[in-house]
């Protein structure tokens, strides 16, 4: 798949980089009211590119002491790093793919709105780690996905938003999973400025389905993380 000329048609902003969490966020946007005001608040900060978080500052931490010596994690990704990545891509190109097939499904206004903000959102963040790793990028959509997922992509809308809600939980919690394995700290950085914003979108298409069960609205019940493709 040819990420880089799919992002050329595509345009957006960069997201900003929070450290709120998924449920504190949410518990915000249920202050607006459920329904069309959640959308409308998250749709503008979902639709934007991933971009490695700048790391933070170290001076003045450890200063009282003296004697204790600290290894500084690299920051360019591993070896390991980079299989790690290459998987996270994956996945996010497949999700993109999910996505562009519900494209003909009759979606309300608003509904459309966000589906192709979302979809356009995945394949932005895949071009983000593509340039992280360079010449290390697989560039390629999990095998599994797609065959696996886009039935329930496309058959009605009812049944597509409750897969694309299912399919945002499972990508929070691979996510959330590759965070803590990676050793270099771009890697990670960048991982959880996609996370940040990739935690609302399940809010956002419960809302859609009209829930108003605060613990589907939160996603409480967390869908398990992606595995690799076997073989």
């Amino acid at each position: 798949m040819d990420i880089e000329g799919a992002l050329a048609e595509s345009a957006g902003t960069e997201p900003p980089a929070t450290a709120a969490s998924r449920r504190s966020l949410a518990k915000r946007l249920l202050g607006l009211g459920v329904g069309g005001a959640v959308v409308a608040a998250v749709v503008p900060q979902i639709g934007g590119r991933a971009s490695a978080s700048t790391p933070p500052s170290s001076d003045g931490a450890g200063s009282g002491s003296t004697s204790t010596t600290t290894t500084t994690a690299p920051k360019r990704p591993t070896e390991e790093d980079v299989v790690l990545l290459n998987f996270v891509q994956g996945a996010e190109i497949g999700a993109y793919q999910l996505y562009q097939s519900a494209k003909d499904l009759a979606f309300t206004e608003q509904e459309r709105t966000v589906v192709e903000v979302v979809g356009q959102s995945h394949l932005a963040y895949a071009q983000a780690i593509s340039g992280l790793l360079g010449r290390e990028a697989s560039n390629e959509a999990d095998s599994e996905m797609l065959p696996d997922r886009g039935p329930s992509f496309t058959g009605d809308v009812q049944t597509m938003l409750q897969a694309a809600y299912d399919l945002e939980s499972a990508l929070v919690a691979t996510h959330e999973s590759t965070i803590g394995q990676l050793v270099g700290t771009d890697g990670a950085y960048l991982l959880s400025s996609i996370v940040t914003v990739e935690g609302r979108n399940g809010t956002v298409f419960a809302s859609l389905m009209g829930s108003t069960d605060l613990s589907v609205l939160l996603v409480d019940n967390e869908a398990d993380a992606l595995t690799p493709a076997k073989g």
